[in-house]
């Protein structure tokens, strides 16, 4: 039985992060690159993100919500006590954008 034809649209990563910052336009959202999170605090009206820079340098940054992308050993879930309720891969494992030739042709 035959269910469909395979097609395959690549996305890298970059184009899906520009579309989610894209997203959040409408926000005004303040984003932190090359950032590590120090400590975080809550009140019942904001929060309060100290994050530490590239250079070294430490900062607070007070908002309404905080987002934690960063995992399964998220920092920000562990800083406020969320556990993580679901499971992880045994195996590491690596995600990259390349471009490559190898026997099958080229491929993006």
């Amino acid at each position: 039985m035959s269910v469909g034809k395979l097609v395959r649209k690549p996305i890298s990563q970059p184009s899906c992060v520009c579309q989610r910052l894209r997203g959040l336009e409408d926000f005004h959202p303040q984003i932190e690159w090359n950032t590590q999170l120090v400590s975080l605090t809550q009140t019942e009206q904001e929060a309060t993100a100290v994050i530490k820079r590239a250079d070294g340098s430490e900062a607070p940054i007070t908002a309404t919500y905080v987002v934690g992308a960063d995992g399964a050993n998220s920092t920000v879930r562990q800083a406020l006590g969320v556990p993580f309720e679901g499971s992880t891969y045994e195996h590491g494992f690596f995600l990259a954008d390349v471009d490559m030739t190898w026997s099958r042709g080229t491929t993006k």
